[in-house]
């Protein structure tokens, strides 16, 4: 196996770990990989500008053949990069969705007014899904009421508060907790009459 020394870090290397260079000595480059990396690094660091503004007029300069190269690495590379996304999912799940409901939670309004907006847009969608839903799942459907009216939802009170009163606005939270201790007394009483 051969050998060179590079002029960097002055350490005796085999040829496998320069770069090739036609006429350099060997063959080979004069710095090792890892130096080139380390000097490359720092070059890019101290000219990022000029390089940004370098790589924007070659960009610009060969528009088409750039798209081209660009749409043809998408191609090539999609089922790599979708069998990553999912295998990155599957290993950071619980994160991702943490991450989502601080999201939702810091955008409420955004995301109300979106799903609003969708719903105006496309109640008779919405109908016919959910009536499909609703025959296909009766079991289920059935199960979750019974466990709405067991724990007292803020859903079901609310429906409560509705079902005797005209109160068609949002209901506010204070009202929704009278009501659950109302239905709680009420229950209780009736268990022990």
């Amino acid at each position: 196996m051969q050998t060179k020394p590079c002029n960097t870090c002055k350490l005796t290397k085999e040829l496998t770990e320069f770069y090739k260079r036609k006429d350099g000595v060997l063959g080979r480059r004069s710095q090792c990989i890892a130096c080139e990396k380390v000097s490359w690094e720092k070059y890019s660091k101290n000219n990022r500008e000029k390089l940004t503004e370098k790589q924007r007029k070659h960009y610009y300069a060969n528009i088409e053949r750039c798209r081209k190269i660009t749409l043809a690495s998408y191609y090539k590379h999609r089922v790599k990069r979708r069998t990553y996304a999912q295998e990155y999912r599957k290993e950071n799940k619980e994160r991702l969705n943490a991450d989502a409901r601080a999201d939702y939670h810091a955008n409420l309004e955004h995301y109300r007014g979106k799903c609003k907006k969708y719903h105006m847009n496309n109640k008779d969608k919405i109908k016919e899904k959910n009536k499909k839903w609703r025959e296909l799942n009766v079991d289920k459907l059935i199960a979750m009421n019974k466990k709405r009216i067991e724990e007292l939802t803020d859903s079901y009170v609310r429906g409560q508060l509705r079902k005797r009163s005209l109160i068609k606005i949002d209901i506010p939270k204070e009202l929704i907790e009278v009501k659950r201790l109302q239905l709680k007394i009420w229950r209780i009483a009736n268990e022990k009459y």
